[in-house]
């Protein structure tokens, strides 16, 4: 199982919220920290249209092996298209097709490592699509 956060640089509303200071660090660290805590994914993958973005994304422990087109991080584009860009691009790029897959938005940093880790076991357990 991998886990993929989109990040998008273009928030209209909260101007690059993906980056903004929550207690002390970006937005999006508190995402890939609990990620990583779980120890439940074999790689933790942003998918940005940001330098700046994938920059402190590698910083905090997650990969981005890729800048995502910016005509697929637009505000019309919802979230799974980045996710669906991402598989596409591991398999074209690293003949890599990922088993399952968890969504993880930047913009939910009171999500713990304890709740990902519960809707992983919901997925493996009741043998659904989607959690």
């Amino acid at each position: 199982m991998i886990c993929v956060i989109p990040a998008r640089s273009g928030s209209k509303s909260i101007p690059k919220k993906n980056l903004i200071n929550f207690k002390g660090k970006p937005l999006i660290a508190w995402t890939i920290e609990a990620a990583l805590k779980t120890k439940k994914f074999t790689r933790i993958i942003v998918s940005t249209d940001s330098k700046k973005i994938a920059y402190i994304a590698k910083k905090f422990g997650a990969e981005t092996p890729f800048i995502r087109p910016k005509k697929l991080s637009d505000d019309n584009v919802h979230a799974t298209y980045a996710i669906l860009h991402t598989i596409k691009w591991l398999n074209l790029n690293e003949n890599y097709f990922p088993k399952s897959i968890m969504m993880l938005l930047p913009t939910s940093p009171l999500r713990t490592f304890g709740d990902i880790n519960k809707a992983i076991n919901i997925f493996k357990k009741k043998n659904v699509d989607a959690v």
